[in-house]
């Protein structure tokens, strides 16, 4: 994880669940407006790599400490939405 975690800022690490998520949603609306479809490619392309650049993340983070739960907008089950990754997601 050490090795992955050199590539991105802390922050995006810890937040990787939910940027899974809202990334490519994101640049999808961002996508479709786009004036030609070179560009609007171009997005989809950026968005992709991405999200499976954030997947790798996840994978090996799971390898290494197992469940990640991420509790969206920092309230906590069963109030809030938790989010779980394990190794069969």
């Amino acid at each position: 994880m050490e090795a992955i975690s050199t590539l991105m800022p802390a922050n995006l690490v810890e937040h990787a669940p939910a940027l899974l998520v809202a990334v490519p949603l994101f640049f999808a609306a961002v996508a479709a407006v786009m004036p030609n479809g070179r560009a609007g490619w171009a997005v989809a392309l950026i968005a992709a790599i991405m999200a499976a650049l954030f997947s790798i993340v996840l994978a090996v983070e799971v390898q290494s400490v197992g469940v990640i739960s991420y509790a969206m907008g920092g309230w906590a089950p069963p109030a809030g939405i938790e989010f779980r990754i394990d190794a069969l997601n």
